[in-house]
């Protein structure tokens, strides 16, 4: 943590991402996001109010010399940058204790990664956005803990993930419970969600259409239901269930596998 003290007043501020609280990095997670060219004198003034969280009263009343002011914008430059990691491992609401995803989808089933990617779909549709999504898809992947955890533990199926397999309906509930939950900590989350689906979509990306300006293979978030459906119809790791159950990398691993090999087949000479 930095200290800066101003006028007998102590203001500590994050050094880093990994510094600060969820609330926090909710707050400050949008000057990551702004063009260059938008940062303009307020803006500056006001990420380095909201990285000290001086109140608006007290700020009204700074005033620092040219040399001061560039000092102190050293110390909050890593807010222009995109964090890296997940802003917290879990989260407290309404009495309940929720677990985040790991980096990377590292804990991720698949069924729950591609209902999380259906309800982003219809969040961002360039046409009828549905709002509601956003916490749909934040109660999709966060969780909390599996009543039979320590025993999960010690069992052969132990995967690394604590959370309780995901419902569709107790997701449902739990989104509506989620409209309640503070602001900055939703921002957190779903930018590291944003983030994480981005490089997930990019390692994939053969497999909805990402190469040549082709049409997306599959354009309806629906369609990634169907990948799924398409993995247990071919038997690679059992009926629909157990493939929602599998890690999320494995199976898009494998669909990737199954289109690039199609690809050999009917361009050899693509890949000579």
């Amino acid at each position: 943590m930095n200290t800066i003290t101003y006028r007998g007043k102590t203001y500590k501020g994050p050094a880093s991402w990994h510094e600060c609280t969820p609330e926090h990095w909710g707050a400050l997670v949008g000057f990551a996001r702004l063009p260059k060219a938008d940062r303009t004198d307020d803006v500056v003034r006001l990420a380095a109010q909201l990285w000290l969280q001086v109140p608006s009263k007290a700020w009204s009343r700074w005033t620092l010399d040219a040399p001061q002011w560039e000092a102190l914008q050293a110390q909050f430059a890593w807010i222009w940058e995109p964090p890296t990691g997940r802003p917290c491992e879990s989260f407290g609401h309404e009495g309940e204790t929720y677990y985040v995803f790991d980096e990377d989808f590292a804990d991720t089933k698949a069924l729950d990664l591609t209902m999380a990617l259906m309800e982003y779909l219809a969040f961002a549709h360039p046409d009828a956005p549905d709002p509601t999504a956003y916490e749909r898809i934040l109660a999709t992947l966060c969780r909390p803990a599996r009543a039979d955890l320590a025993r999960f533990r010690r069992s052969d199926d132990w995967d690394g993930d604590v959370r309780e397999p995901y419902n569709e309906l107790r997701a449902a509930d739990r989104a509506d419970q989620f409209i309640s939950l503070s602001e900055p900590v939703k921002l957190a989350l779903f930018d590291y969600f944003e983030r994480s689906a981005h490089d997930f979509l990019l390692n994939y990306e053969r497999l909805f259409g990402g190469g040549g300006g082709e049409e997306p293979r599959y354009p309806d978030g629906r369609g990634w239901l169907m990948l799924l459906k398409n993995v247990a119809k071919d038997g690679h790791f059992g009926d629909f269930d157990r493939v929602g159950r599998q890690p999320a990398h494995l199976v898009y691993a494998a669909l990737l596998d199954d289109v690039l090999t199609h690809e050999e087949i009917t361009n050899p000479s693509d890949h000579e």
